[in-house]
């Protein structure tokens, strides 16, 4: 046991004057008698009244003393010593990812649990000690400041909610590494299910002290949602579904095309425990179509959030592709290719239309056009235009990315490029990389092909004229430009479809610099501006369900997304973080804290107070 204010021990002083003041408070009655018969009373009397007698008699007096006592007691602010070390500054981390709301088999959710833990820290806050809580799911958010007002602490710890996202325990070291630079604390209190990676790309500035949460029951959910186009239009629909536990379970799966059941009857699956299924289903649709895929298990099912999946499908039509009439082996070899709509159309120059899927283009003008998927032949990037320049010198190819989709079966070993890029003599590949880029193919002392993936859009430069080199005759040339049909099919969704996952909204189309509503779940209603590029992007989901963004009274989005992951269906959770420079174990034990107790004691002291007061003044027959 310790105390924090040792300092109040000077009210012990007040004891001997309470003392003193029960010496000379004795008054001895006058009487008269008619005898002196009664001095042997007298003297018994005076036995009774010395000092210690009188102590022993005087129920008021201990009364008093004990409590004179306990509010000196309670004014040192004594605590129970805990086995944990004692900090000024303790940052907690709450985990607030889609498993935390994963329900035990008494009912109650990790998060609950946790909330209680922290809580009870709270609660035992020492006046020299300060708190600050951080919640962390896909990102990380600072709740509070460090301080120790435990009423802004404990509303903060109520409004705590589990987001429908995975988790990403980096971005919580990442914040907590520099809210550590502007105040010094060396221990952090890390409070969640351990559903996380094992491995973490952080070197700890500080220890973490990894509380681990309680397993929690058995779990069915839907890990993935998607469909692919086959011959004659139909869709082929893929779901996929994960039995958690070491139990076998049983539930019924359903799918909804636009609000209605696909065919007569629910589909029961049975799963062995940590097992997974993929159901196939056959939709005929050449419009807009939505999807919605529900699971019903049978007994306790510990999350919620994977129990339904949304899918959009796209209409049936061909792919629009924008190729000048000066690429002519472009537009001979696509012209061939079914599914492809190329403008201009044959015998024009220009295209009034400036939406397309794909734009092939040797002129960096056309990147005002909007698309999916860009191919610029002979186009240095202006962010590398004084590194890079298209030089006079031959070269050959040495070694390109086989796993990139654009060159998967392409075969490119030495062929021959006329007018090869020449690099500045500092650049090296990170340099590349420094401003967004992918080098995907080599040349002999610089590289041929580049690749960037931006806010939904991929782009790829070729650093040098194909008219100038063999690739135009070589087989690898049709094969090229059909994984660039493909690429394109695949980010408009008009080949394949895959759910979309809970976080952010990928990017959505819109008039340049206007303002929309965005409306989704849980009552979400926000104001968002598309930039200057007509994007609209950044914008959260955290929760599953479908989400509509609107303006002037207009629909210009609605999508739906789907927690669709693995790692939180399947509620497996780490032992033991792997960081750069270190491993951190976890601890299922409850933290043991210091823990004041003088709020008890002055509790006691006024119940001593209050019975005081009954026994002598209110009570039948007490002395008035």
């Amino acid at each position: 046991m310790g105390f924090f204010s040792l300092s109040s021990a000077w009210l012990l002083l007040l004891v001997p004057p309470l003392v003193a003041l029960y010496f000379l408070k004795l008054r001895r009655p006058r009487l008269e008698v008619p005898s002196l018969v009664l001095w042997r009373q007298v003297l018994a009397d005076q036995r009774v009244n010395s000092p210690f007698q009188r102590f022993k008699r005087n129920i008021l007096f201990w009364l008093q003393l004990l409590l004179l006592a306990l509010v000196i007691l309670a004014a040192m602010q004594p605590y129970w010593r805990g086995s944990a070390a004692r900090a000024v500054h303790v940052p907690v981390l709450i985990d607030v990812s889609a498993s935390m709301a994963a329900r035990t088999a008494s009912g109650e959710s990790r998060l609950v649990q946790a909330r209680k833990r922290v809580q009870s820290l709270i609660d035992g806050l020492l006046p020299d000690q300060k708190m600050a809580l951080i919640s962390f799911d896909k990102s990380a958010a600072k709740l509070t400041g460090f301080t120790n007002n435990k009423r802004l602490l404990s509303e903060a710890l109520d409004r705590v909610r589990a987001n429908e996202v995975p988790s990403d325990l980096e971005e919580a070291m990442r914040l907590s590494e520099a809210l550590s630079r502007t105040v010094d604390f060396d221990q952090v209190l890390l409070y969640s299910d351990g559903n996380f990676p094992t491995r973490a790309d952080f070197e700890l500035p500080f220890t973490l002290d990894y509380r681990k949460l309680d397993a929690a029951g058995p779990n069915l959910g839907i890990t993935a949602f998607n469909a692919r186009r086959s011959a004659g239009g139909q869709w082929e629909v893929f779901v996929s579904l994960l039995c958690a536990g070491d139990k076998t379970r049983t539930c019924t799966v359903e799918l909804f095309q636009d609000g209605a059941p696909v065919g007569d009857a629910k589909q029961t699956v049975s799963l062995a425990g940590g097992e997974s299924e993929r159901l196939m289903y056959r939709i005929e649709s050449t419009a807009t179509a939505r999807l919605e895929v529900r699971l019903e298990p049978d007994g306790h099912d510990a999350l919620d959030a994977d129990n339904v999946a949304f899918l959009d499908l796209q209409p049936a039509r061909p792919l629009r592709m924008y190729v000048p009439p000066k690429l002519v082996s472009y537009r001979t070899a696509l012209g061939g290719m079914e599914g492809v709509e190329l403008a201009p159309a044959e015998g024009d120059q220009t295209s009034s239309d400036t939406e397309f899927d794909v734009v092939i283009s040797d002129d960096d003008t056309d990147l005002a056009l909007d698309a999916a998927v860009y191919f610029l032949v002979g186009v240095i990037p202006s962010e590398l235009s004084n590194k890079v320049w298209i030089g006079r010198e031959p070269t050959i190819v040495i070694d390109w990315d086989r796993t990139a989709p654009l060159l998967q079966h392409v075969q490119l070993a030495e062929m021959i490029v006329v007018n090869a890029p020449e690099t500045a003599a500092e650049m090296r590949e990170e340099d590349f990389e420094g401003v967004g880029y992918e080098v995907i193919a080599w040349g002999r002392r610089s590289p041929l092909v580049l690749r960037r993936r931006q806010r939904g859009r991929v782009y790829y430069h070729t650093l040098f004229d194909t008219d100038q080199s063999l690739l135009p005759f070589q087989l690898g040339f049709p094969i090229l430009l059909t994984n660039l049909v493909q690429q394109g099919m695949h980010h408009t969704g008009l080949s394949e479809s895959r759910g979309l996952r809970t976080g952010v909204l990928p990017p959505v189309h819109a008039e340049p610099e206007t303002t929309y509503e965005v409306r989704g779940p849980g009552g979400l209603d926000r104001v968002v501006t598309a930039g200057p590029d007509g994007q609209i992007v950044g914008v959260p989901t955290q929760s599953v369900g479908r989400y509509e963004i609107s303006g002037d009274g207009q629909t210009v989005a609605e999508v739906g997304v789907s927690l669709l992951d693995e790692m939180e269906t399947s509620q497996k959770s780490v032992d033991r973080i792997l960081f750069n420079d270190l491993a951190v174990a976890a601890s299922d034990e409850k933290l043991d804290v210091d823990r004041s107790f003088w709020s008890i004691i002055a509790i006691l002291a006024l119940v001593v107070l209050v019975s005081e007061w009954w026994f002598f003044q209110k009570r039948p027959g007490a002395a008035r």
